[in-house]
């Protein structure tokens, strides 16, 4: 030993002797320590965290803290890891039953195929016996997977002794928070606190890192949170040829300290024109009640599906304990919003499987790292076309429409002698002008620059837009005092079936497409509070449901470029195919875009470069599959506020307005923004990979966007699309229906059995790269009961 390790060993004694003597403290129980590690789980919510749950019923129900699951739906899945970095590990699929912001409690239960033998539990204990000083124990996964071992591995749960300082209380003297100085941290939160029996005191959900001062909610608030008896029941998704043929539906009753005895099950139906009818569910041997009947029973008269709904109901010696109401899905797509208590309770909403988005080949054509366009005048209102290689812009005092071939970084044609009334519509191969008080309308071609084909415009007037998908055959949407599609190849009505969302009354729908044209979106403007509606075109006909909704002035909702997401004026609401809202914490306060590609998405903001005022844009690229930011662009000077030009809340009305002045266009490696004044267009040479690269950071992300279904009694296959820094990747399928298998270079593949039932079967993918990195990938795929796959009548496929 040095000299000076001898001096600080003596200061160390010296002071050690002058602290007081700690506590006499035994070693707890060992069976309680078993107990708490095989019933506390690691959660892990892709591109949100980690956090901790733990059992209290034999068929998986588990507790955990609101703030873990945050953003998450009633029905929506979650990972659970028992008994990690163990022999026995296991990787299962629970879904939210219901959670509560005020408590921050939430409750979670086991997917049915997870029911193959009765889970662990620990038993909710009381408080009213507590003291200070007394020792507790507790569980959990600080700081998710840092502590691992091993990359490829999940860490080994932390067991920490500690004693409770406090119990605070609230005026009425009953108890709001046990406060504690276990060793705990980010991660612990929806651990148990266990006494020495092994039971539950408390929940962790808070602290103080590093202070020794933290909080758990009280065993009694667990109980009053966990006690009714709750009702999980997805109805399967219907299509035209297969509502008649009986399917299996399954109903799960959470009822917790209850003894395992049968329930009164119940569903009843109904259908516009038919009388209702209920059938009662049995109980199976792992707890679920099932029963295999025929939802819409063949029947002469003309039925009204989009009224198709249900009620489940669980009784008790009479008593009813619990209620469930929704939708009947028909095409995975309903058309009215149906009697569900809460949103979340709305049965899930699948996009139908299409052909894959077809993007251009090429690249920008121009040697400089970027060009600026100046035009003559600012233009009156602008149009992305060609799958994003063409900008058109309407020069109001020169009468013409300018089209812009990004691509080359110049000008590409003119159209002269436009009508001040002029509204542009633009696809992939071809735009359309309407001139609203003429009520004609003419087809152009981008590639031979020549008008095609010239049309009446039916819709009743005023007509105030039109609208299709940049990279698609049409539809194209005309609104007036109501909307219509036009087929694109004759400019007449469509055949497409269904009503068309977007009349233009006195408070104009805000309208939006996603670029293959097959979603749209509208909200009224005017006064709020309104919900959103998405009319999505599949098999020949629309389907519209009602989403969301906001009281805000400014209101829109993009979909991305496959219309798999909704994207929001707040940019972290996000609603997914299934219309349920799925936040995203990294992209608050910003302003989210979609691109012409479906895999990825870009979010904006505004910062302050320095202490004079000047601003910079800020450009995040992010994935669609988890909506993961991946890289971070700084610069855009060109649209950021400017002294004396423009204000900052002003450019933000028109970004909340959704008036884009960005385009990303992955395919030709380009970044494209607009002078807020629509005079000048700034083209950027901007490859993501090399930009990645260029910031020495190693990377690892999902690229591609999974299928949303797959057909019973065919292959299903899905090619898992990886970027990394690093060649060297592994997948391992960590969840997924029953046979379904991951090859070594990422193809998913599934033979889906016949008599696949029609719910959504959860997968989740891990893939680990040669540095260590992993990346989860998470999705449902709903089963489609039809041979054969939906065509989406003008998409890009056609």
């Amino acid at each position: 030993m040095r000299r000076t390790d001898r001096r600080w060993a003596a200061l160390l004694i010296l002071i050690g002797s002058l602290l007081p003597a700690p506590f006499a403290s035994s070693a707890p129980d060992i069976k309680v320590v078993q107990s708490g590690k095989a019933t506390t789980a690691l959660i892990a919510v892709p591109g949100r965290g980690f956090g901790t749950a733990f059992c209290i019923d034999s068929q998986g129900v588990f507790v955990t803290n609101e703030h873990v699951i945050r953003g998450l739906r009633r029905g929506m899945p979650v990972l659970l890891v028992l008994n990690p970095a163990q022999k026995d590990e296991r990787v299962i699929i629970t879904r939210v039953v219901k959670y509560d912001r005020t408590t921050d409690l939430a409750l979670l239960v086991a997917d049915a195929k997870y029911h193959n033998k009765p889970y662990p539990v620990l038993k909710i204990g009381k408080t009213d016996k507590l003291v200070e000083t007394q020792e507790v124990i507790a569980f959990g996964y600080p700081f998710g997977t840092a502590l691992r071992v091993s990359r490829r591995d999940f860490p080994a749960i932390s067991v920490n002794v500690g004693r409770i300082t406090a119990l605070r209380r609230n005026r009425d003297s009953s108890l709001a928070s046990v406060q504690l100085d276990a060793q705990v941290n980010e991660g612990n939160s929806g651990g148990p606190v266990l006494d020495d029996k092994g039971e539950v005191v408390g929940v962790i959900k808070e602290g103080i890192p590093g202070r020794g001062v933290n909080f758990a909610i009280p065993a009694e608030l667990v109980r009053e949170f966990v006690n009714p008896v709750e009702i999980m029941f997805a109805p399967p998704v219907l299509s035209t040829k297969t509502r008649h043929k009986q399917v299996q539906l399954e109903v799960m009753v959470i009822a917790v300290d209850e003894p395992e005895q049968d329930f009164d099950v119940s569903i009843e139906f109904k259908v516009e024109g038919l009388e209702p009818r209920t059938v009662q569910a049995k109980r199976s041997k792992d707890g679920v009640y099932r029963v295999m009947t025929t939802l819409v029973p063949k029947n002469k008269n003309k039925l009204d599906l989009r009224q198709a709904t249900f009620t489940a109901t669980v009784k008790k010696s009479g008593e009813t304990l619990a209620t469930q109401r929704g939708l009947i899905n028909l095409d995975g797509s309903p058309e009215a919003v149906g009697t569900a208590k809460r949103p979340n309770d709305s049965p899930p909403v699948a996009l139908p499987t299409h052909p894959p988005t077809k993007l251009p080949d090429g690249q920008a054509e121009f040697d400089e790292p970027s060009r600026v366009i100046e035009l003559p005048e600012s233009a009156a209102q602008h149009v992305v076309g060609g799958a994003g290689r063409y900008l058109l812009m309407h020069l109001k005092a020169s009468r013409k429409v300018v089209v812009l071939d990004l691509t080359k970084g110049e000008p590409a044609f003119e159209v002269t002698n436009v009508a001040d009334d002029v509204l542009i519509a633009a696809g992939r191969e071809q735009f359309v002008l309407v001139f609203p008080g003429q009520t004609l309308m003419q087809r152009w071609s981008f590639e031979t620059q020549k008008r095609e084909k010239v049309a009446r415009v039916t819709t009743p007037g005023p007509v105030r837009l039109a609208i299709m998908g940049e990279n698609s055959k049409g539809p194209l949407l005309i609104a007036g005092r109501s909307a219509q599609l036009y087929d694109l190849k004759t400019l007449k009505r469509s055949a497409i079936e269904g009503r068309v969302i977007g009349e233009q009354g006195s408070h104009p729908a805000v309208i939006r497409v996603s670029a293959d044209g097959r979603v749209f979106t509208a909200i009224p403007s005017g006064i709020g509070p309104v919900a959103y509606g998405r009319m999505l075109i599949a098999d020949g006909r629309t389907h519209i449901q009602s989403f969301g909704g906001t009281s805000h002035a400014y209101r829109w909702a993009q979909p991305t470029a496959d219309g798999r997401l909704m994207l929001m004026k707040d940019g972290f609401r996000i609603y997914n195919s299934q219309l349920q809202l799925v936040e995203t914490k990294s992209l608050n306060k910003w302003t989210t875009y979609a691109t012409v590609d479906p895999r990825w998405f870009i979010a904006a903001r505004f910062e302050a470069l320095d202490r004079q005022g000047n601003w910079v844009t800020r450009v995040n690229f992010c994935t669609v599959a988890n909506r993961q930011v991946v890289h971070t662009y700084t610069g855009l000077r060109e649209i950021a506020p400017v002294r004396d030009y423009n204000t900052r809340a002003s450019i933000e009305m028109k970004l909340h307005r959704a008036l884009p002045h960005l385009y990303y266009i992955p395919w030709a490696d380009l970044l494209v923004t607009l002078t807020w004044d629509r005079k000048r267009v700034f083209i950027r040479r901007f490859n993501l990979v090399e930009a990645l690269n260029a910031t020495g950071i190693d990377y690892l992300f999902i690229q591609s966007v999974p299928p949303t279904t797959a057909d019973a009694g065919k292959r299903f296959k899905y090619k898992v699309e990886v970027v990394s820094k690093s060649d060297k990747l592994t997948y391992q399928l960590e969840s997924g229906p029953e046979g379904m298998t991951i090859s070594p270079k990422g193809v998913v593949s599934w033979k889906v059995p016949a008599n696949t039932p029609p719910e959504p079967q959860s997968v989740i993918i891990l893939v680990t790269d040669g540095e260590g990195q992993e990346v989860f990938h998470t999705f449902d795929l709903h089963i489609n009961a039809k041979q054969g796959v939906v065509r989406v009548k003008g998409g890009p496929a056609d």
